[in-house]
């Protein structure tokens, strides 16, 4: 499965699998439930997808690795989530209260497409938790990424004036 996520709504905190099957199809587990959503980006942070027979619109704010996420439904009923990209190898959302953070390889994904415009670290740097490890220009904002725990930078997969996807790697920290 590919990214794993934590995601927030009214209180509650649900684990969910997320896998690009390719075609603007991605399949989701939501707590165990397999379901498929055909997703289309219709704007920046804007994205129009379709679970079944049910529609709708997902707005994206905020950088990783945690984003604020309003979906809107075809009936009108709003709801606010909070999604957060879960530390690899946490296996279920109530199982790390209180633990200290993986030591293992992290992966930093853009939280949004955009264009790499400053490239702070380099491969073999040390970083604190919360340092910033580069800047993202989106909708003509800068966005810092920042090292979500102390680590070393493992690996670097941009540069300076690269384009990137929302979801893409960038930065390997072990």
């Amino acid at each position: 499965m590919g990214e794993t996520y934590l995601v927030t709504l009214n209180q509650r905190t649900y684990s969910v699998a997320v896998e690009d099957c390719g075609d603007g199809k991605l399949r989701a587990v939501v707590d165990g439930r397999e379901r498929t959503v055909d997703a289309r980006r219709i704007g920046a942070g804007a994205w129009s997808m379709i679970d079944g027979v049910e529609a709708r619109l997902v707005e994206v704010d905020g950088v990783a690795p945690k984003l604020s996420v309003e979906v809107s439904h075809a009936d009108g009923e709003t709801r606010q989530a909070v999604v957060e990209i879960a530390r690899e190898g946490v296996a279920d959302a109530g199982d790390d209260a209180g633990r200290p953070p993986p030591s293992g390889p992290t992966r930093v994904r853009a939280p949004i497409p955009g264009k790499v415009v400053k490239v702070l670290v380099k491969i073999g740097d040390q970083v604190k938790a919360g340092q910033t490890l580069l800047v993202l220009e989106a909708m003509k904002m800068e966005n810092e990424l920042r090292a979500p725990r102390a680590a070393a930078v493992l690996a670097l997969s941009v540069s300076e004036g690269t384009a990137v996807e929302m979801g893409q790697e960038l930065v390997l920290l072990g």
